[in-house]
């Protein structure tokens, strides 16, 4: 799997994105480039991409983009902040999941993204419904937002699962201690310890049949984790670590392309890696693996990290949710009626 960075380019400027908003307007990869480089990854194995930004929907040809994808035959997922979603619906039909990033209500969502924010993709989400595209929406747990509302974050977004019908899950705000202000340092930065209530609250959600896209299995290993106060477990600890625990795959099975060229591990190892224009796609490839295995993380608590790993191991518990989940985003894509959105909003 490949986490592909298309663009810094956004018209917001989210607190605790990872992208390098300093360098911006610097030139994004050329179409040419990105065919390229999807040609030569295909080569080497991969079949799911994961299309990510800045805003991907920035780009003019994101459109030529995902209709590539699709000729090669690639499972395409995108996260967009949605707003816009309705001037690309034609192009977005292609995608196998459309996620959506909201962080809680109307408040927790535009003190991170900026005022009028919070309408705009919801304008978006709605629009996606309509169309009958395959979405799911997704937020970070992160203070700033957390802190604007009475409401959690995770009330709200179940509360828009449940009214569209469509799955929803969180991440943990974290990125690599090595670069200004990120990770604990950052203000957005909330503790696993912080955020324990908010896996509670989600896991009791899934009980009662919301659309909760994580695992149990993986949010077994985020509510038990085994190395209070510390975000990463590396692997001179893995022989006191339950069964259930899952050994990270990135960096092995899966890496992140940065729009500048850096390919990593993942986005908690930022920019530790090599660049594609430098060594190639190949070479940068084993460099990346020698980092991973120079780093020596076993886990970390982005449970997004945690469920691709899990996953990718072939743990059948987790398969089964992520194929249900993915088959779930798929059929309300494919058989959604856009009648259903007039009575969602008559509710």
């Amino acid at each position: 799997m490949l986490e592909l960075q298309v663009t810094r380019a956004c018209n917001l400027s989210c607190d605790y994105c990872y992208a390098d908003l300093e360098n911006l307007y610097d030139k994004d990869y050329s179409l040419q480039d990105i065919k390229d480089i999807i040609d030569e990854f295909h080569s080497m194995g991969t079949r799911v991409v994961r299309l990510l930004g800045g805003e991907p929907l920035a780009r003019k040809d994101i459109g030529e983009i995902i209709r590539y994808l699709r000729s090669k035959d690639i499972f395409i997922e995108m996260a967009t902040h949605g707003q816009f979603i309705p001037r690309h619906l034609d192009s977005l039909k292609y995608l196998d999941i459309l996620q959506i990033s909201i962080d809680g209500n109307e408040d927790s969502h535009d003190a991170v993204r900026g005022e009028g924010s919070y309408k705009k993709t919801i304008e978006g989400l709605e629009a996606a419904i309509n169309a009958r595209l395959p979405v799911r929406i997704h937020g970070v747990f992160n203070k700033i937002s957390i802190n604007a509302s009475k409401e959690t974050p995770v009330e709200s977004l179940a509360k828009l699962s449940k009214k569209y019908d469509i799955p929803f899950n969180f991440c943990q705000y974290v990125l690599g201690e090595d670069e200004k202000d990120c990770g604990s340092n950052h203000p957005s930065y909330i503790s696993l310890e912080e955020t324990g209530k908010y896996h509670d609250e989600l896991i009791n959600y899934k009980k009662n049949g919301y659309l909760f896209f994580n695992s149990y299995d993986a949010m077994k290993q985020i509510t038990n984790w085994a190395a209070p106060g510390k975000d990463v477990i590396y692997s001179d600890q893995k022989d006191k670590l339950p069964d259930y625990y899952s050994r990270c795959r990135a960096g092995e099975l899966y890496c992140f392309l940065d729009s500048d060229g850096s390919l990593y591990s993942c986005v908690p190892l930022w920019k530790k890696g090599s660049n594609i224009k430098e060594h190639g796609i190949a070479q940068a490839w084993e460099n990346v693996q020698q980092v991973r295995k120079k780093e020596d993380c076993f886990t970390c608590v982005s449970l997004g990290d945690i469920e691709f790993s899990k996953t990718l191991s072939l743990r059948p518990a987790v398969l089964k949710n992520t194929l249900g989940k993915v088959l779930e985003i798929s059929k309300n894509g494919f058989s959604r009626e856009n009648s259903r959105l007039q009575k969602v909003r008559s509710n």
